[in-house]
């Protein structure tokens, strides 16, 4: 991946985003329709919608999708799963969006993670096509599979079409 200069270019683009500070963040809670919670963060830039997190609580815990735009076209979008009990309220956000990193406890002796991720998935893209995917989960790692690309493209017009209701 870190020889492809468009990939470079793509993380570099979502490191830069991740690290600015002059964002403004916008936060919607909702009920979904099994009654599950989903927090949704929107981080614009003036007028521009420039990154979307997503939270939304499943039978195992949390599914975290984050998405990242450049023009209104997602040009990154991340995938993960892990055992985090969300709950829907605004509050949780933070303890929930860092839940998914790989930090150990230090209050137990094992060191074990707070929260186990059992899937991640990421999801390039380059005009309007996948340009890289990569999925890891409890048994196996996939790169570039027909059916994960096929997937990507699924979440990537998803987005797309997100930013033009919102």
């Amino acid at each position: 991946m870190d020889s492809d200069p468009i990939l470079h270019n793509i993380w570099w683009t979502t490191y830069k985003i991740d690290n600015a500070t002059n964002l403004t963040c916008t936060i919607d809670v909702d009920p979904n329709q099994n009654g599950l919670s989903k927090i949704i963060a929107y981080y614009s830039k003036k007028d521009s919608i420039i990154k979307v997190v997503e939270l939304v609580a499943i039978p195992l815990g949390t599914q975290m999708t984050c998405s990242y735009f450049i023009a209104n076209k997602p040009i990154f979008i991340s995938v993960a799963k892990n055992n985090y009990h969300l709950l829907g309220d605004k509050k949780q956000l933070s303890t929930a969006v860092t839940s998914f990193n790989n930090v150990i406890d230090t209050i137990h002796v094992q060191s074990k993670p707070s929260y186990e991720v059992f899937y991640q998935a990421e999801y390039f893209f380059y005009g309007d096509n996948a340009r890289y995917v990569n999925i890891m989960t409890e048994k196996s790692i996939r790169v570039d599979d027909k059916k994960d690309i096929a997937e990507g493209l699924e979440l990537y017009h998803h987005w797309k079409g997100h930013l033009v209701t919102k």
